[in-house]
């Protein structure tokens, strides 16, 4: 994930951190039950998804 231009940290500037490692799992809800809604969510994270 590339850094923001805006917002950055003084450490992210201080060592030029340009890139963030990132992985990404979105899960969705097969087959919710009758009158709920399905699940969905979004997960950033540095950790290794399998």
């Amino acid at each position: 994930m590339v850094r923001p231009r805006e917002g950055a940290t003084a450490f992210v500037m201080d060592n030029n951190i340009r890139e963030v490692p990132t992985h990404v799992m979105e899960v969705r809800e097969v087959n919710a039950p009758k009158g709920s809604d399905a699940l969905h969510w979004v997960l950033y994270t540095k950790e290794t998804v399998a």
